[in-house]
């Protein structure tokens, strides 16, 4: 009995596990219940961001939903109008996407510019969430700071838009 209450235990190296295998499964689940309505994405993206950066932090003993909360919360303005705006970006240009297809000559091949283009928008999108989450100020200062960390380390980059896109 006593071996049991030791492994389970919040110090011993399988209770820590446990713990964030907790926090893990839940804030993902709160992900997918706050972007329901599609709009909200944006703002459930920055708060999973939220909730996985305090555990990063070493923090292993709060309260997930609060702490996704409040992270949904803070963010929810600026994350929600990133996100409506990346979304009709990368719709509009989807659209002329398909109206070069019906061209022929140098126009055709400036389906392969926007595509290009819209690889740059998921590199953003994919940096922008978590910076404001971590960040405070506008949105303009955010998609800078998005940008430097998304080119600081090209690498990196590549390998989690790698994984992202898998």
């Amino acid at each position: 009995m006593r071996f049991l209450l030791k492994l389970f235990s919040d110090e011993s190296a399988f209770g820590r596990f446990l713990n964030r295998l907790y926090i893990l499964i839940t804030s993902n689940l709160l992900f997918v219940l706050f972007s329901v309505p599609v709009v909200t994405i944006g703002a459930s993206l920055c708060a999973l961001n939220y909730t996985l950066m305090k555990l990063q932090r070493g923090d292993r003993h709060f309260k997930v939903a609060a702490t996704f909360w409040k992270g949904f919360k803070e963010n929810f303005r600026k994350a929600t109008i990133a996100f409506v705006v990346l979304v009709a970006v990368v719709m509009l240009q989807a659209l002329e996407i398909s109206w070069c297809r019906q061209f022929a000559g140098p126009m055709a091949l400036f389906r392969y510019v926007l595509a290009g283009l819209m690889v740059l928008e998921a590199i953003l999108a994919m940096s922008l969430f978590p910076v404001i989450a971590a960040f405070r100020g506008g949105i303009g200062e955010l998609l800078k700071d998005a940008l430097f960390f998304a080119f600081s380390k090209p690498h990196w980059m590549l390998l989690c838009l790698l994984l992202h896109t898998v």
